[in-house]
């Protein structure tokens, strides 16, 4: 028994630099679940995603995170902006077609539903970059960054490829929290 405490009182208690001892949310525990090479490959996408593949800048997190949603908002207008080949303005659903041949009528049915928002049968630049911002899809990435913060192992204030991965590397694979 006293070997025991002797044991816990030289210990070294976990510090921020101790990747086993980061805090690992439920949405993280949910990510590891596929193992550490596949959730490595989801969070580097991620920072390359708000153009930091060379880590996440605590301090910028949120302005980095909206400068690049509003790089893919303006690149997702602007490709379905050039579907309008008469030059009028406004998307058909014969210009679209005859642009997206990989849409299904369905996809093009509903892109037009959803997006035709006055109902002409013709999606206006407007519409197009309304419609865009109410699709942007950043819902579960943005918590999952927030979550990496507490991953900054050197306390920097970025947390690193290298640091994601030591701590994914140092995880239980397939525990449930």
């Amino acid at each position: 028994m006293r070997a025991l405490a002797l044991a816990l009182l030289l210990a070294t208690p976990a510090t921020a630099g101790d990747p086993a001892a980061v805090p690992v949310t439920p949405q993280l525990e949910r990510l590891l679940q596929a193992g550490p090479d596949e959730a490595l490959d989801m969070i580097t996408a991620l920072m390359q995603r708000i153009d930091r593949a060379d880590g996440i800048v605590l301090a910028t997190l949120s302005a980095d995170r909206d400068t690049a949603r509003e790089r893919r908002i303006a690149r997702a207008v602007d490709s379905l902006v050039t579907l309008d080949k008469s030059g009028d303005g406004v998307l058909t659903r014969l210009e679209v077609a005859q642009q997206r041949s990989d849409w299904s009528a369905s996809h093009l049915e509903t892109f037009f539903a959803e997006f035709d928002t006055d109902k002409t049968g013709r999606v206006d630049r407007d519409e197009i970059e309304t419609g865009v911002r109410l699709r942007a899809e950043e819902v579960g990435s943005t918590a999952l960054l927030e979550d990496l913060a507490g991953w900054d192992l050197d306390e920097d204030g970025i947390v690193t490829p290298a640091e994601v991965e030591a701590v994914l590397r140092a995880q239980p694979v397939g525990t449930e929290g």
